[in-house]
């Protein structure tokens, strides 16, 4: 069973998973920006005063000026999330509940306060779902993705909540829409890269992740999905010695919907196969595991998928692979997939092949422009 637990900031950072042999998912850092309204200036230098606290996790003196601030101004619906965000940080999940929803009642009707709302139902929920009151966080968020269906964090975010109870065919639903509302950040992508491996589709999880990693560099979450691609690559493979064979291990219960899903369930495994050590437990060097991810990605990309061209699985993932291929970046990708993961010879790789590298760097940094405008 997939565990996800959320946790609320403001700031973007990287957002650290880790994967154990019971649970794909063990946490998630989600975060989301917050704009303040216009504050009084002694409550708004209180606000900071109680952020510089929080970011230094001395939570309860935060919420004790965070109190204050919403004591004198009981509808400063900003002061009441920080204070909500601050009660959570210190494990007070009722409290924190309890702060988000009065907000909530205090703003509806208030429209220079209205994008605070699905900010407010999401900590909310948040902090309901922490607390393990499943029912009141998923209906928290149902209401508020009422109001605003196009909202990005409310999809991500509900659909951490989903995963954690197996719900998993939901949570995909929900991270496929909110990549659809935005297609360049990262966090959907992992997450749904770890969905998709708990859900059985290894060809997805490993475009998915391929995804992330041209959007997030130099994170923990990096390290984790490089290593996760090579995983669903190469548990694939069971070799047996005695008997001089090898077989391809597809998945239980493939997508048949989309012929060139089960085409690239196969040829992933191929890809896989071409390279595989001969026994089990036997260490590959990173030059066959970057041939055999380059190859992969090269199938993908080149692949027509004519049964659906307008699918998520086309245009949000194998896109991904389209560009890689586009880019004429593949094998310098796979090396740099290699090198994240720590396998040996993959960074040795990228220093003595200077042109390939820069071409690489090149491409990751037009996708963060792309982000960035």
């Amino acid at each position: 069973m997939m565990s996800l637990t959320p946790h609320y900031g403001r700031r973007d950072s990287s957002m650290p998973i880790n994967k154990t042999a019971g649970a794909l998912i063990n946490s998630v850092l989600l975060v989301f920006a917050v704009t303040a309204p216009s504050l009084a200036a002694d409550t708004e230098q209180m606000i900071r005063d109680a952020v510089a606290y929080h970011d230094q996790a001395e939570y309860q003196q935060a919420i004790d000026l965070l109190r204050e601030v919403v004591r004198l101004e009981p509808d400063n619906g900003f002061a009441a999330y920080e204070l909500a965000y601050s009660h959570q940080a210190n494990g007070d999940l009722k409290d924190c509940a309890k702060v988000a929803g009065r907000a909530r009642r205090k703003i509806r009707n208030d429209e220079a306060q209205a994008e605070l709302l699905p900010q407010l139902s999401m900590i909310q929920a948040s902090c309901y779902s922490q607390a393990g009151d499943t029912r009141k966080a998923l209906k928290t968020f149902e209401k508020a993705l009422q109001v605003s269906p196009g909202d990005f964090w409310l999809h991500f975010n509900i659909s951490i909540t989903l995963a954690n109870v197996g719900r998993l065919d939901e949570a995909i639903d929900h991270l496929e829409t909110a990549i659809r509302i935005n297609p360049w950040h990262p966090s959907p992508y992992y997450a749904i890269g770890s969905t998709y491996y708990e859900s059985n589709q290894p060809v997805n999880a490993f475009l998915a992740y391929a995804n992330f990693l041209q959007r997030e560099f130099n994170t923990e979450r990096c390290v984790n999905a490089s290593r996760w691609m090579i995983d669903v690559m190469f548990s694939r493979i069971e070799n047996d010695k005695a008997n001089d064979s090898t077989t391809i291990l597809l998945p239980r219960s493939p997508d048949m919907s989309s012929p060139e899903i089960a085409a690239l369930d196969l040829a992933l495994g191929l890809a896989a196969m071409t390279n595989a050590p001969d026994e089990k437990g036997t260490a590959l060097d990173a030059g066959p595991i970057a041939d055999s991810i380059a190859r992969f990605i090269s199938i993908a990309g080149e692949m027509k998928y004519d049964s659906d061209p307008d699918s998520f699985f086309v245009q949000h993932l194998v896109s991904g692979a389209r560009n890689i291929e586009a880019e004429g970046v593949g094998t310098a990708f796979s090396y740099f997939v290699t090198s994240v993961a720590g396998v040996e010879g993959a960074t040795e790789w990228l220093e003595s092949h200077d042109a390939e590298t820069d071409a690489l760097v090149s491409y990751l940094e037009s996708l963060a422009i792309q982000d960035a405008e």
